[in-house]
């Protein structure tokens, strides 16, 4: 019996009407792959970018890379403007790396005064950040600025050795003396002493720093505090005190002794003329360089060993 022709009818705009479907379909999933592999691509090219052999050029759909790798990119070829645009759009997905980011970029084009109007001090992590701005671009600021926050840093004993240490790094030993000498409030901290203690050695006044080393290991007797107090001691003319002290990494297992410690008691070793031992430490510390990233700590020690015990 012949079918209906409405029912024909019927037939031919549902399969049109499917088929219309499957195609729209097609096509939209066709588009999210091909933007999904342009983004994954500029990604990936991205990524490919930052390794530190490569030249950090824009290449293969820059525009469908993830705003923060674009931003990563222009900020390690010191596009520090384009960087903070493109970390502003990123904010949504890395919120802590990217903001991170836009501080650090302002950072870098010395804006000072502008970053301290960025931070959020309420963030743990940015008031980290204030310490850096002021060890970093400090003298640039309004000196009322500078006492604000300095003055603010005095009462956390955090933040106070935080800034310490950046001025250690930039070997601005009287700044960390002279700003530690404040901190009546935090005069208990050890963290705060230790950096104290290390200024007052790396310019060489070695009482001074065996005086708050010989404090620090009384109250907390740790191997770095012992091995800081050694070496303080021994280059203060009390030598056979120092070697005690120094000798307390070997206390600890052998393969587990940690390098730049063994220097010191090899080079100490050296010094007294106990050539044997000295030898022997040095080939232990160069044994343990198992991937070589000691390997000038160690050849300094190996010239200075060497010259004291040519045999």
């Amino acid at each position: 019996m012949p079918r209906p022709q409405h029912s024909i009818l019927g037939w031919f705009q549902t399969t049109t009407i499917f088929q219309v479907t499957v195609l729209v379909a097609a096509m939209l999933f066709s588009f999210f792959i091909f933007s999904s592999v342009q983004t994954n691509w500029g990604n990936l090219t991205l990524l490919r970018a930052l390794h530190t052999v490569r030249n950090l050029t824009m290449m293969h759909f820059p525009n469908k890379a993830s705003s923060y790798l674009q931003g990563v990119v222009n900020y390690r070829a010191s596009n520090f403007s384009e960087a903070r645009q493109f970390f502003q759009k990123s904010l949504a997905t890395h919120p802590d790396l990217a903001r991170n980011f836009m501080l650090e970029s302002t950072l870098a084009e010395g804006d000072g005064q502008k970053i301290l109007e960025m931070l959020d001090l309420s963030r743990p992590s940015e008031r980290i950040f204030l310490a850096k701005v002021l060890a970093e671009r400090g003298d640039d600021l309004p000196i009322e600025i500078q006492k604000q926050f300095k003055d603010m840093i005095k009462t956390d004993p955090w933040l106070a050795s935080a800034y310490l240490h950046l001025l250690l790094s930039k070997n601005r030993f009287d700044e960390v003396i002279e700003f530690g000498s404040t901190l009546s409030e935090n005069s208990d901290s050890l963290q705060i002493q230790f950096m104290i203690g290390r200024a007052h050695f790396y310019k060489k006044d070695y009482a001074s720093a065996a005086r708050i080393f010989e404090k620090i290991y009384n109250r907390q007797p740790t191997l770095d505090n012992a091995v800081w107090l050694g070496k303080a001691l021994f280059n203060s003319g009390r030598q056979e005190e120092g070697l005690r002290f120094l000798e307390t990494i070997l206390q600890q297992p052998s393969g587990r002794r940690y390098i730049p410690y063994l220097v010191d008691l090899g080079v100490a070793y050296a010094a007294v003329g106990r050539c044997l031992e000295a030898t022997q430490i040095l080939h232990e510390a160069i044994a343990a360089d198992r991937i070589g990233d000691q390997r000038l700590l160690l050849e300094g020690a190996q010239q200075t060993i060497t010259g004291r015990c040519p045999g």
